[in-house]
């Protein structure tokens, strides 16, 4: 048992590290005892029970639920008793246990959270886009960070948007100056920053 103490300790420390809590049905999809699609059946309704699905016998499904309310416990992680309800029917609330036992349940409900006092911290992650090179407009990269920013975006969704953008710079600034040479010689109308890049509304 001290090699799945192991991993289901690591497991919560991992969530807890990535996202600033942990949670029982989420150390069982770690450790490789509930599948992710049977568990998306539970969460559907598909299934009676949790237990059901989970390639471990009761007992010992018993004894990772004490490690992981010892480990939290022990770490100053704060627990958090949530409601679980059926996707796509909220009235419907899901069972974990064979048995139904509340105390059971309770157990595979909580959550837990790291707060100021754990002994475990979400780590802190920096988005960091890096600016491109000139050929591909790296000279508006602060000014499209900033916008990005300006307008919600975060985290991954800001990486992704912000290459998104930076590949438009390019053929926007060609078309633009293309524009330019035409108007100056007199075979073409100049472009506006509008007309070359969209308007917004």
């Amino acid at each position: 048992m001290k090699n799945m103490t192991e991993k289901v300790q690591s497991a919560v420390y991992r969530q807890c590290q990535s996202r600033g809590y942990a949670t029982p049905v989420d150390v069982l999809i770690d450790i490789g005892v509930l599948d992710k699609k049977k568990h998306e059946d539970w969460r559907r309704g598909r299934i009676p029970f949790l237990e059901a699905v989970c390639t471990m016998n009761l007992h010992k499904l018993s004894e990772v639920l004490k490690i992981i309310r010892k480990y939290a416990m022990d770490n100053g992680l704060k627990p958090s008793e949530t409601d679980y309800r059926q996707w796509g029917a909220k009235s419907r609330k899901l069972r974990f246990s064979k048995t139904g036992n509340p105390a059971v349940e309770k157990s595979y409900s909580t959550h837990y959270t790291v707060n100021k006092n754990s002994k475990i911290q979400k780590k802190q992650t920096k988005v960091s886009v890096r600016p491109e090179s000139s050929e591909s407009g790296g000279e508006f990269a602060e000014q499209i960070l900033s916008e990005l920013i300006k307008e919600g975006f975060s985290g991954e969704e800001l990486h992704k948007e912000s290459k998104i953008r930076h590949a438009k710079i390019r053929p926007a600034v060609e078309s633009m100056l293309e524009a330019a040479r035409k108007a100056a010689e007199g075979i073409g109308e100049y472009s506006t920053v509008e007309e070359v890049f969209g308007s917004e509304e």
